[in-house]
């Protein structure tokens, strides 16, 4: 049996196994949402030095 628990509206459970894989999951998310924003500013940056080097050749 699970019991719930309500503290500063947050749900917790006394399921540990569940809370684990609930944290991970959170955590993947993060990590995926940072590779992605990290694979855009590289990206940017990539775009804008390719246009500034561009600009320069005209």
């Amino acid at each position: 049996m699970t019991e719930t628990i309500k503290d500063n509206s947050k749900q917790h459970t006394s399921n540990w196994v569940e809370d684990i894989r609930k944290g991970a999951e959170i955590e993947r998310k993060e990590r995926e949402e940072t590779s992605r924003q990290r694979s855009k500013e590289a990206f940017d940056k990539m775009r804008d030095k390719a246009n500034a080097e561009r600009v320069v050749s005209l």
